[in-house]
């Protein structure tokens, strides 16, 4: 069961961390988990994570069909609270991104 701490931040989303995945690996944060992410391959710097407190039950969710790296960077977990179920969604695009992509 999750519960909220009032003074904790609970969820930390990062946008343009430039980590890759097997550095994101290596960071420890003291009470809290790699929730999700996403990492480019082919450019450098962008990429999004997702860290969750660790007493917080996640789920992450798989979208990274929806992502190109530059134009629409984005993961997502799911965090359950009681009965309420909330979607977190991080999303980056880098300035010379594609816009029309991004906004479809």
């Amino acid at each position: 069961m999750g519960h909220l701490h009032p003074i904790l931040p609970q969820i930390l989303c990062f946008t343009e961390h430039h980590a890759h995945w097997e550095e994101l690996q290596q960071i420890f944060m003291s009470d809290y988990k790699l929730a999700t992410y996403f990492c480019r391959t082919s450019y450098a710097k962008g990429r999004v994570c997702i860290y969750v407190h660790k007493s917080l039950k996640i789920e992450s969710e798989d979208i990274g069909k929806y992502c190109k790296e530059k134009d629409l960077e984005a993961c997502a977990t799911k965090l359950t609270l009681n009965s309420t179920h909330i979607c977190i969604i991080t999303i980056y695009r880098s300035p010379s991104g594609n816009f029309t992509f991004f906004y479809k």
